[in-house]
């Protein structure tokens, strides 16, 4: 029972919280549909009274008139232009109905990929318990909460609004067939009732193949990865040896017990949908069979019955075809359970725990000691046991490569790591750092909130003229950015070299104990005036962040370097010493050459096969 629970309780949460949100547009669709299905029903009613009409051969009475229908052009006229009229009206009503699902789809995707973001950058991006998820290797990807959860979540809404025809459908011909004849629908009912027994496991395993492939899918991309590690530690052989031992590598590798689940996974997850339609089929055929048996013997047996069994075969057509409609729908919604619920755990601040929660931080990393012993590129007096200070010194300057854009979620893990010898610290240092770089945009036309001065002090004019007066080479036209109306199209015609200083002066002037610089930024500027920002900010920390491993080489005069891998730093070098400085040099050339030949493998996106 408690997956029973489970599932309605997650079926309520998602209808409260995308058809509840819309409940007018709902309705407007909901209202639409069932006058587009009213209108077939009827169109098709009006069709079999003609039929009856004719068979019976009793007149046709309306507005005061008796016709007998095979005697008259005029009434079968009048009977099909009725029947067309209402399938034109039915054919409207429907196309304007699935345009409002289209719509309504597209508009539920936006809101939650709006609302996982905010709530990262409201919730998650400064929370302490972030760094600790990801410390145990559940690292939040909220570009997939935001991307494709929201996207599978707005294909569940649209699933759910696709329910409306079928379940229309059936619930008319239901009534017809009972009208018909009850015992023989009852027994149908009885055939139905068993049936749903199967498409609830089919549905139940969906969503359990569904689960394990977010599973497996990680795991598989972790044995991709060591395989390319593995082959990239050979480049230097091109040996029919080398070549072979490859070829066996690959085969090992796809014939690991992730990458073959990874694909059992998958087809059994495509399964459930042939699956769900064997099952209706099976019913559909079972149903038919029942009907021919009762109905054609009796008409051949006793007084003949065509018409009724000719209604009744479409009315148990129509409630067969749309069930089976029905249960492919459910189907399709539960595969799409995992990420849904994903979406829902994040938005509503639950305990995030990402499928792949048992995998730790050492199965997705390489071993570095192991590579290096295999290879031999680097000695082991190379390989200091350097460790970072629990307290760095004021004007500490620190090189950073940690493979990933500048952002402050990426600030947030390096300052993070920096700072693990001084744990109780490193909440706190989260809201005392600030970025610069020559990218800066401009805030509310305002270069003064632009460098983070919110308010407005009295004396903030002396702090920027002593701020630029700090670095001796600044150029002129500094001195009257802050005193200009400025605007963006101001503001992007000034060169990056500039902005780059602007957003010094506005880290001197800052309380921040931290400074994150960008290293692409600081090639703008000459050694001289570094120098002198760097002496400007002796009072603070300065993290320099590379985009490119390789300008590590030459380095800004740091006094660590630090390469940092995906949960933890692999490597600290301190550039004073020269055997290091040549460790850093093999370092960094491996990873270039690895950057180059290595693969990108993706976690491919989840199949688009629904159709409904």
């Amino acid at each position: 029972m408690k997956p029973i629970k489970k599932y309605l309780d997650f079926f309520r949460w998602m209808i409260s919280d995308s058809l509840m949100r819309y409940s007018k547009r709902v309705i407007i669709i909901s209202l639409t549909d069932f006058l587009g299905v009213t209108m077939q029903v009827a169109a098709l009613g009006v069709v079999l009274q003609y039929i009856r009409s004719l068979e019976s051969g009793r007149p046709v009475s309306f507005f005061g008139y008796s016709v007998i229908a095979q005697e008259s052009f005029g009434i079968f006229l009048s009977f099909a232009s009725v029947s067309f009229f209402l399938l034109l009206i039915s054919a409207w009503m429907i196309y304007y109905s699935d345009v409002q699902k289209f719509k309504l789809r597209v508009s539920f995707d936006e809101y939650c990929s709006k609302r996982a973001i905010l709530k990262y950058s409201n919730d998650w991006l400064f929370s302490p318990e972030l760094l600790k998820k990801e410390r145990a290797g559940q690292d939040i990807d909220v570009s997939k909460v935001a991307t494709g959860d929201a996207r599978f979540y707005s294909r569940a809404l649209f699933m759910t609004l696709n329910l409306l025809k079928p379940a229309y459908y059936f619930l008319i011909a239901v009534p017809a067939m009972l009208y018909i004849s009850l015992g023989l629908t009852l027994i149908l009912g009885l055939i139905i009732s068993v049936s749903l027994f199967y498409q609830y496991k089919v549905s139940k395993n969906a969503a359990k193949q569904s689960m394990l492939l977010e599973k497996y899918n990680q795991e598989a991309g972790v044995e991709r990865k060591k395989l390319l590690s593995f082959i990239d530690l050979n480049v230097l052989s091109n040996t029919t040896h080398y070549r072979k031992e490859m070829e066996n590598a690959v085969e090992r590798t796809f014939q690991s017990k992730a990458i073959t689940s990874r694909y059992k996974a998958l087809e059994e997850r495509l399964k459930g949908a042939p699956q769900s339609t064997l099952v209706s089929n099976i019913l559909m055929a079972v149903g038919i069979f029942v009907i021919l048996i009762i109905f054609i013997g009796q008409s051949l047996l006793y007084e003949p019955q065509w018409a009724i069994t000719i209604a009744y075969l479409v009315a148990i057509k129509v409630a067969l075809n749309q069930l089976s409609r029905v249960n492919r729908i459910l189907t399709g919604i539960n595969r799409f359970y995992p990420q849904i619920s994903r979406y829902r755990r994040f938005v509503c601040n639950d305990s995030y725990l990402s499928f792949n929660n048992k995998l730790t931080p050492e199965d997705n990393r390489i071993d570095e000691t192991e590579i290096e012993n295999t290879n031999s590129r680097a000695d082991d007096k190379f390989r200091k046991a350097l460790i970072m200070p629990s307290y760095l010194e004021e004007g500490t300057v620190i090189g950073v490569y940690y493979g990933e854009k500048l952002t402050k979620k990426t600030a947030n893990k390096v300052i993070s790591m920096l700072t693990e010898n001084a744990l109780p610290k490193s909440s706190e240092m989260l809201n005392e750092y600030r970025i610069v770089s020559s990218h800066y945009p401009l805030i509310d036309n305002n270069l003064l909130k632009t460098i983070g001065i919110w308010n407005e002090h009295k004396n903030w004019v002396e702090h920027i003229q002593g701020s630029i007066n700090s670095v001796e080479s600044m150029p002129e036209e500094i001195y009257g950015l802050f005193e200009e109306k400025m605007n963006d199209q101001k503001w992007n015609s000034i060169p990056p070299k500039i902005k780059l200083l602007v957003a010094i002066v506005g880290a001197i002037i800052s309380n921040e104990r931290v400074v994150v610089i960008s290293e692409k930024s600081i090639s703008l500027l000459t050694d001289d005036t570094w120098n002198q920002v760097i002496e400007a900010l002796n009072e603070k920390n300065v993290i320099l962040y590379y985009d490119n491993p390789q300008n590590m080489i030459k380095g800004y005069q740091e006094s660590y370097q630090v390469i940092i891998g995906e949960s933890e730093i692999a490597s600290i070098i301190d550039p004073t010493d020269s055997e290091e400085k040549e460790y850093l040099r093999k370092v960094v050339q491996d990873m270039v050459k690895s950057s180059k030949r290595g693969l990108n493998w993706a976690e491919e996106d989840e199949d688009e096969d629904d159709a409904e």
